[in-house]
């Protein structure tokens, strides 16, 4: 009699256990279909483009160059992020991902400084001067109809005279 008490005893202690996990796993399963239980959610990004836009300006500000190229690359829904990333490749002396960039930008968007900045990078390597001077006029027109600040303006026009320049010398040079 001790023998299959002791066997009944351990048969309903083990359908018991068997019960309770369960149990368990039905109101876990509850549990979660109502978001009860905590949940890991991965952020792509906290920082909007904008923020990005800023944090690359700041970092462009401090001299951190890869740092700032990195936020505007993150930043690049905004086409003036694009025209910034130009500008941080130009200042490294990378003109030809500045040229990328700048094209890029302003597929997107007609940005007075990036057709002046491209306009100026073609004039300094000499090439493609008949478009560099296309791109200045735009740069002064454009800026002038988005009222921007004498200061610029000049800084157009004074690229648009060096490629009207570098035209002619280049026209001259082909009739001699």
């Amino acid at each position: 009699m001790g023998e299959a008490s002791r066997q009944d005893r351990e048969r309903a202690s083990a359908a018991g256990r068997g019960a309770f996990w369960l149990a368990l796993a039905a109101l876990a399963a509850i549990l979660s279909g109502c978001g009860l239980l905590p949940q890991i959610h991965a952020l792509s990004d906290p920082l909007s483009p904008e923020e990005h836009l800023a944090l690359g300006v700041s970092y462009e500000a401090a001299g951190e160059m890869d740092l700032a190229k990195r936020e505007y690359q993150l930043a690049q829904k905004i086409p003036m992020a694009v025209y910034y990333l130009g500008n941080a490749y130009f200042t490294e002396g990378d003109h030809k991902m500045a040229e990328r960039a700048y094209r890029r930008a302003l597929r997107r968007e007609k940005i007075p400084e990036a057709l002046n900045n491209l306009a100026f990078l073609l004039v300094m390597e000499n090439r493609n001067l008949k478009e560099a001077y296309r791109l200045a006029a735009q740069a002064v027109e454009e800026g002038i109809r988005q009222d921007l600040r004498d200061d610029l303006i000049r800084n157009f026009k004074n690229t648009q005279n060096q490629a009207e320049i570098a035209l002619g010398s280049h026209n001259k040079g082909e009739s001699d």
